[in-house]
């Protein structure tokens, strides 16, 4: 894997918990800590998930958004989700006084709802078992 791509990655595990990947060049990083101006220095990681249901995410128009600071060096973690049956991205960036410097934007992940399916319709399958040697 090239060390100078950048990607993330956002995988549901379940409908209130998500994993999200990512890989970012240092040269990325410096970009965006230089465009957080004289005080890149005090700047810390953050993932910003967002609830896009049913929108066009344009980076303002999210139903909601949390803030999670990601601690050590790491490049992975757990999303609890607080509300299943949604859909939702992540955006990767560093963040200093309330300003944001975007690196990545995930992917569009739908978790499904917290309850068994409405559908009570039974489906059912045959298999043709053959006798061999005939």
């Amino acid at each position: 894997m090239s060390l100078n791509k950048d990607r993330i990655y956002f995988l549901g595990k379940d409908p209130h918990w998500a994993f999200v990947w990512w890989k970012i060049a240092p040269q990325t990083l410096e970009k965006a800590r230089a465009s957080l101006g004289g005080e890149a220095g005090r700047t810390r990681f953050v993932l910003r998930v967002h609830d896009v249901t049913d929108i066009v995410f344009n980076g303002e128009n999210a139903h909601s958004t949390y803030v999670i600071e990601v601690t050590g060096e790491t490049d992975h973690w757990y999303l609890h989700i607080p509300v299943a049956n949604r859909n939702y991205c992540v955006e990767a960036g560093l963040e200093v006084e309330g300003r944001f410097s975007r690196i990545l934007l995930s992917n569009t992940l739908s978790l499904p709802p917290d309850r068994p399916s409405d559908l009570a319709q039974e489906e059912w399958s045959t298999i043709e078992i053959g006798v061999r040697g005939k």
